[in-house]
Protein backbone atom coordinates (compact mmCIF):
# COMPACT_ATOMS: atom_id res chain seq x y z
CA UNK A 1 0.00 0.00 0.00
CA UNK A 2 1.13 3.55 -0.73
CA UNK A 3 0.62 6.62 1.40
CA UNK A 4 0.58 10.32 0.58
CA UNK A 5 2.48 12.19 3.29
CA UNK A 6 2.32 15.98 3.60
CA UNK A 7 5.02 17.53 5.78
CA UNK A 8 4.57 21.15 6.81
CA UNK A 9 7.90 22.81 7.50
CA UNK A 10 9.17 26.17 8.65
CA UNK A 11 12.46 27.32 7.11
CA UNK A 12 13.34 30.67 8.72
CA UNK A 13 16.86 30.85 7.29
CA UNK A 14 16.06 29.82 3.73
CA UNK A 15 17.37 26.78 1.87
CA UNK A 16 20.30 26.31 -0.50
CA UNK A 17 20.44 23.53 -3.08
CA UNK A 18 22.95 24.20 -5.88
CA UNK A 19 22.74 22.69 -9.32
CA UNK A 20 24.57 19.33 -9.57
CA UNK A 21 28.37 19.53 -9.86
CA UNK A 22 28.25 23.32 -9.45
CA UNK A 23 30.33 25.51 -7.08
CA UNK A 24 28.95 27.71 -4.30
CA UNK A 25 28.39 30.88 -6.42
CA UNK A 26 26.46 28.90 -9.05
CA UNK A 27 22.70 29.10 -9.68
CA UNK A 28 20.51 27.29 -7.18
CA UNK A 29 17.09 25.66 -7.23
CA UNK A 30 14.09 27.72 -6.06
CA UNK A 31 12.66 24.61 -4.38
CA UNK A 32 14.53 21.52 -3.14
CA UNK A 33 14.56 18.76 -5.80
CA UNK A 34 13.28 15.21 -5.14
CA UNK A 35 16.72 13.79 -4.34
CA UNK A 36 17.28 16.45 -1.68
CA UNK A 37 13.87 15.72 -0.14
CA UNK A 38 14.67 12.02 0.11
CA UNK A 39 17.98 12.90 1.73
CA UNK A 40 16.16 15.06 4.29
CA UNK A 41 13.90 12.14 5.25
CA UNK A 42 16.76 9.65 5.23
CA UNK A 43 18.73 11.69 7.77
CA UNK A 44 16.47 10.97 10.81
CA UNK A 45 15.76 7.45 9.56
CA UNK A 46 19.44 6.54 9.36
CA UNK A 47 20.59 8.36 12.48
CA UNK A 48 18.23 6.32 14.60
CA UNK A 49 19.59 3.16 12.98
CA UNK A 50 23.24 4.24 13.29
CA UNK A 51 23.92 3.79 9.61
CA UNK A 52 27.36 4.18 8.13
CA UNK A 53 28.33 7.26 6.16
CA UNK A 54 28.48 5.41 2.85
CA UNK A 55 26.69 2.45 1.34
CA UNK A 56 28.14 0.21 -1.33
CA UNK A 57 31.26 2.30 -1.70
CA UNK A 58 30.55 5.82 -2.93
CA UNK A 59 26.76 6.00 -2.57
CA UNK A 60 24.93 8.17 -0.08
CA UNK A 61 23.26 6.22 2.76
CA UNK A 62 19.98 7.76 1.57
CA UNK A 63 19.74 4.95 -1.01
CA UNK A 64 18.59 2.73 1.86
CA UNK A 65 15.14 4.34 1.74
CA UNK A 66 15.00 5.03 -1.99
CA UNK A 67 12.85 1.97 -2.74
CA UNK A 68 10.36 3.13 -0.10
CA UNK A 69 9.94 6.65 -1.54
CA UNK A 70 8.95 6.45 -5.23
CA UNK A 71 7.99 10.13 -5.43
CA UNK A 72 8.71 13.44 -3.68
CA UNK A 73 7.81 17.05 -4.40
CA UNK A 74 7.79 20.43 -2.69
CA UNK A 75 5.67 23.56 -2.80
CA UNK A 76 5.27 26.92 -1.12
CA UNK A 77 2.91 29.87 -1.32
CA UNK A 78 5.76 31.93 -2.73
CA UNK A 79 9.54 31.97 -3.07
CA UNK A 80 12.30 34.45 -3.87
CA UNK A 81 15.93 33.83 -4.74
CA UNK A 82 18.60 35.82 -2.95
CA UNK A 83 22.30 35.60 -2.07
CA UNK A 84 24.40 35.93 1.05
CA UNK A 85 28.15 36.30 1.48
CA UNK A 86 29.74 33.44 3.38
CA UNK A 87 33.18 32.14 4.22
CA UNK A 88 34.26 29.15 2.13
CA UNK A 89 36.84 26.54 3.13
CA UNK A 90 39.12 26.06 0.13
CA UNK A 91 42.30 24.45 1.41
CA UNK A 92 41.51 21.14 -0.30
CA UNK A 93 41.74 22.94 -3.65
CA UNK A 94 45.24 24.28 -2.99
CA UNK A 95 48.47 22.58 -4.00
CA UNK A 96 49.79 20.12 -1.42
CA UNK A 97 52.74 22.32 -0.48
CA UNK A 98 50.25 25.02 0.64
CA UNK A 99 48.14 22.84 2.93
CA UNK A 100 49.86 24.16 6.07
CA UNK A 101 49.36 27.80 5.14
CA UNK A 102 46.18 28.69 7.01
CA UNK A 103 46.09 32.13 5.39
CA UNK A 104 44.92 30.30 2.24
CA UNK A 105 42.38 28.12 4.02
CA UNK A 106 39.35 30.36 3.51
CA UNK A 107 37.87 32.61 0.89
CA UNK A 108 34.49 34.31 0.47
CA UNK A 109 31.68 33.54 -1.91
CA UNK A 110 28.08 34.49 -2.61
CA UNK A 111 25.84 31.61 -1.55
CA UNK A 112 22.46 31.50 -3.25
CA UNK A 113 19.40 30.59 -1.22
CA UNK A 114 15.64 30.55 -1.52
CA UNK A 115 13.34 32.15 1.01
CA UNK A 116 9.68 31.23 1.33
CA UNK A 117 6.49 33.13 2.07
CA UNK A 118 5.90 33.14 5.86
CA UNK A 119 8.96 30.82 6.04
CA UNK A 120 6.66 27.91 5.13
CA UNK A 121 7.65 25.00 2.91
CA UNK A 122 5.45 22.01 2.15
CA UNK A 123 6.79 18.61 1.14
CA UNK A 124 4.92 15.67 -0.37
CA UNK A 125 6.25 12.15 -0.06
CA UNK A 126 4.67 9.06 -1.61
CA UNK A 127 5.86 6.16 0.53
CA UNK A 128 5.32 2.42 0.40
CA UNK A 129 6.08 1.73 4.07
CA UNK A 130 3.82 3.23 6.72
CA UNK A 131 6.57 2.97 9.33
CA UNK A 132 8.59 5.54 7.36
CA UNK A 133 6.01 8.26 8.10
CA UNK A 134 7.07 8.61 11.73
CA UNK A 135 10.56 9.66 10.67
CA UNK A 136 9.15 12.71 8.89
CA UNK A 137 8.79 14.34 12.30
CA UNK A 138 12.59 14.17 12.61
CA UNK A 139 13.40 16.26 9.52
CA UNK A 140 15.71 19.04 10.72
CA UNK A 141 17.49 20.26 7.61
CA UNK A 142 17.12 20.37 3.84
CA UNK A 143 19.96 20.88 1.40
CA UNK A 144 23.11 22.41 2.85
CA UNK A 145 23.59 22.00 6.61
CA UNK A 146 22.69 25.66 7.08
CA UNK A 147 19.17 24.90 5.76
CA UNK A 148 17.67 24.23 9.17
CA UNK A 149 13.94 23.52 9.26
CA UNK A 150 11.37 22.58 11.86
CA UNK A 151 8.33 20.36 11.39
CA UNK A 152 5.00 21.96 12.20
CA UNK A 153 2.75 19.07 11.20
CA UNK A 154 2.66 15.78 9.32
CA UNK A 155 -0.53 14.59 7.61
CA UNK A 156 -0.97 11.35 5.73
CA UNK A 157 -3.60 9.28 3.99
CA UNK A 158 -3.77 6.18 1.85
CA UNK A 159 -2.83 7.34 -1.65
CA UNK A 160 -5.95 5.96 -3.32
CA UNK A 161 -8.17 7.92 -0.93
CA UNK A 162 -6.53 11.22 -1.88
CA UNK A 163 -7.21 10.94 -5.63
CA UNK A 164 -9.29 13.83 -6.94
CA UNK A 165 -9.30 12.71 -10.56
CA UNK A 166 -7.21 10.91 -13.16
CA UNK A 167 -6.29 11.53 -16.79
CA UNK A 168 -8.17 14.82 -17.19
CA UNK A 169 -9.17 17.96 -15.37
CA UNK A 170 -7.73 21.38 -14.55
CA UNK A 171 -5.81 22.29 -11.44
CA UNK A 172 -4.00 25.06 -9.60
CA UNK A 173 -1.00 24.15 -7.48
CA UNK A 174 2.20 25.43 -5.89
CA UNK A 175 3.88 21.98 -6.01
CA UNK A 176 6.26 21.09 -8.81
CA UNK A 177 5.67 17.98 -10.94
CA UNK A 178 7.13 16.22 -14.02
CA UNK A 179 6.64 18.24 -17.18
CA UNK A 180 5.16 15.39 -19.21
CA UNK A 181 2.03 14.81 -17.05
CA UNK A 182 0.23 18.10 -17.73
CA UNK A 183 -0.18 21.03 -20.09
CA UNK A 184 0.34 24.29 -18.21
CA UNK A 185 -0.67 27.89 -18.81
CA UNK A 186 1.64 29.30 -16.17
CA UNK A 187 4.88 27.94 -14.76
CA UNK A 188 8.54 27.43 -15.70
CA UNK A 189 10.55 24.38 -16.70
CA UNK A 190 13.51 23.46 -14.48
CA UNK A 191 15.61 20.33 -14.88
CA UNK A 192 16.21 18.49 -11.58
CA UNK A 193 17.79 15.16 -10.58
CA UNK A 194 15.48 12.13 -10.75
CA UNK A 195 14.94 9.68 -7.92
CA UNK A 196 17.33 7.03 -9.19
CA UNK A 197 20.23 5.41 -7.38
CA UNK A 198 22.85 6.89 -9.72
CA UNK A 199 22.03 10.37 -8.46
CA UNK A 200 22.98 9.43 -4.90
CA UNK A 201 26.51 8.48 -5.88
CA UNK A 202 29.60 10.27 -7.18
CA UNK A 203 28.39 10.44 -10.76
CA UNK A 204 29.62 13.16 -13.09
CA UNK A 205 26.54 12.70 -15.29
CA UNK A 206 23.41 13.06 -13.14
CA UNK A 207 20.15 11.66 -14.50
CA UNK A 208 17.88 14.68 -14.92
CA UNK A 209 14.16 15.24 -15.56
CA UNK A 210 12.20 18.36 -16.50
CA UNK A 211 9.74 19.65 -13.90
CA UNK A 212 7.19 22.44 -13.92
CA UNK A 213 7.87 24.89 -11.09
CA UNK A 214 5.76 27.87 -10.11
CA UNK A 215 6.87 31.43 -10.86
CA UNK A 216 7.63 32.85 -7.45
CA UNK A 217 4.29 33.82 -5.93
CA UNK A 218 2.09 32.62 -8.80
CA UNK A 219 0.51 29.15 -8.70
CA UNK A 220 0.85 26.77 -11.62
CA UNK A 221 -2.33 26.51 -13.67
CA UNK A 222 -2.68 23.48 -15.92
CA UNK A 223 -4.62 20.52 -17.24
CA UNK A 224 -3.71 16.89 -16.76
CA UNK A 225 -2.63 14.61 -19.56
CA UNK A 226 -3.64 10.94 -19.66
CA UNK A 227 -0.52 9.96 -17.70
CA UNK A 228 -1.28 12.36 -14.86
CA UNK A 229 -3.45 12.30 -11.75
CA UNK A 230 -4.46 14.87 -9.17
CA UNK A 231 -4.48 14.16 -5.46
CA UNK A 232 -5.80 16.37 -2.69
CA UNK A 233 -4.47 16.23 0.84
CA UNK A 234 -5.94 18.80 3.21
CA UNK A 235 -6.38 21.90 1.00
CA UNK A 236 -3.49 21.15 -1.35
CA UNK A 237 -4.05 20.00 -4.93
CA UNK A 238 -0.97 18.15 -6.16
CA UNK A 239 -0.44 16.63 -9.64
CA UNK A 240 1.47 13.33 -9.67
CA UNK A 241 2.32 10.72 -12.32
CA UNK A 242 -0.60 8.35 -12.78
CA UNK A 243 1.75 5.34 -12.73
CA UNK A 244 2.08 5.82 -8.97
CA UNK A 245 -1.56 4.74 -8.65
CA UNK A 246 -1.00 1.69 -10.84
CA UNK A 247 1.67 0.05 -8.73
CA UNK A 248 4.49 1.28 -11.00
CA UNK A 249 7.27 3.62 -9.94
Amino acid sequence: MKYAVLVKLRAPGGITVNYPLAPVPSPHYPLPPPTTLVGALAYPFLRLREAKETVEGSFSPAVKILDMVPYASAGTDGWVRTREVERIFQLMYQKKNRWNDMSLAYSVGARGLSRFADDKLYVLYIVTEKSLIDYAYGIVRIGKKEGIVSVEDVCYEELEKTVNYKEMGTFETFFYFPKDIAVVQRGQVISMPKLVKENFGTTVSPVMEDYIVNNGFEPIIGELKTNGALIKIEDFEIPIPRMLLEGKT
